[in-house]
């Protein structure tokens, strides 16, 4: 799924958050809505928290937080479990690859099927 709309706020499953520069993406999941989990990144943002590796790059880089639907982007509608742990898994292997990521580079190691599915 690459559409926002705001209905799609209130659902949960994978998301992407761009920085300003358009150069770094953070991937995450969430089991509640999208709305509340960019408040959660907001606030770590707004306390100077590093809660959210996002909000710590945007202060590192004195960028500003922008609203949600020019920050979040949705990549996938689900709920919470073992599929969703796999899809975000394989976005952070893609921005992780192509070395535009702002999550954890131990997060994820290098996986054979992933690439297999990046070639084909």
């Amino acid at each position: 799924m690459n559409t926002n709309n705001e209905g799609q706020y209130l659902t949960s499953g994978v998301y992407q958050l761009t920085c300003p520069d358009f150069d770094k993406w953070y991937v995450g999941q969430t089991g509640i809505n999208f709305a509340r989990e960019f408040e959660k990144h907001l606030l770590s943002f707004k306390n100077h928290s590093n809660s959210s590796r996002f909000a710590q790059h945007l202060l590192e880089n004195d960028y500003p937080f922008g609203k949600v639907e020019n920050v979040m982007k949705i990549l996938h509608l689900n709920t919470k479990g073992s599929y969703m742990d796999i899809i975000e898994q394989f976005q952070t292997y893609i921005e992780i690859i192509s070395d535009r990521q702002l999550n954890d580079k131990d997060a994820v190691t290098l996986n054979q099927i992933f690439e297999t599915v990046i070639k084909n």
